[in-house]
């Protein structure tokens, strides 16, 4: 799902987005002059195997997002947020969310029992 920049301005945007493993969904709201503001929630439940034992276990996962999204190249740095650049006037919300759903999968995940046992 890409969204026109044009339409955050002034309004909240609700989105949704249904993958086979995840859920993704929030608004985006105009943050300032160039920046949209995404507020999100990612939710997951799949078979992952441990990074300690090896073991299969269901892993479930969900984690609040809260980022901004620039018209183009963002020059600065902002402390609070990170900050994603959109190309070409559109933000990709599918993009973020497999983005998201990737840096989760990248993280060290436990089984209960390894988590129980430290």
């Amino acid at each position: 799902m890409k969204i026109p920049f044009s339409r955050v301005h002034n309004q909240t945007l609700p989105f949704e987005v249904k993958e086979e493993k995840f859920f993704f969904a929030g608004s985006l709201s105009e943050f300032k002059k160039g920046l949209a503001k995404l507020e999100a929630q990612i939710t997951l439940d799949m078979q992952a195997v441990c990074d300690r034992c090896g073991n299969d276990f269901l892993l479930k996962h969900s984690e609040s997002i809260n980022l901004l999204v620039s018209d183009g190249s963002y020059e600065g740095f902002d402390t609070e947020f990170d900050v994603v650049e959109s190309e070409e006037g559109f933000i990709d919300i599918d993009m973020i969310a497999k983005s998201e759903y990737n840096l989760i999968l990248c993280d060290y995940n436990y089984c209960n029992n390894c988590i129980q046992g430290e």
